[in-house]
């Protein structure tokens, strides 16, 4: 899931997948290197962001499999011929 924090730029990327023991996520801010999320007591894996304004495509990395936003229906054509989930910030 993405979500705006209300100071600007902020912004949250989580996930809580079905017995997922290490979780990545990927993007076009992150130049595609994968930045580990982190666990929570919940199971829910997060990571906090500084973005500028602009739109962003991201995957997140479940134990090595990629996979888009479960929570999020927005996606953009990728050059591998999947899709990638789209933040706006």
């Amino acid at each position: 899931m993405y979500k705006k924090a209300k100071s600007k730029g902020k912004c949250q990327f989580s996930i809580k997948p079905t017995g997922g023991r290490k979780v990545h996520i990927a993007a076009d801010f992150t130049n595609w290197k994968p930045v580990p999320l982190i666990k929570q007591k919940d199971g829910m894996f997060v990571a906090d962001f500084t973005l500028p304004t602009g739109m962003y495509q991201y995957k997140f990395i479940v134990d090595g499999q990629w996979c888009c936003d479960p929570d999020n229906s927005i996606h953009a054509a990728n050059p591998f011929g999947t899709t990638n989930s789209i933040a706006q910030v």
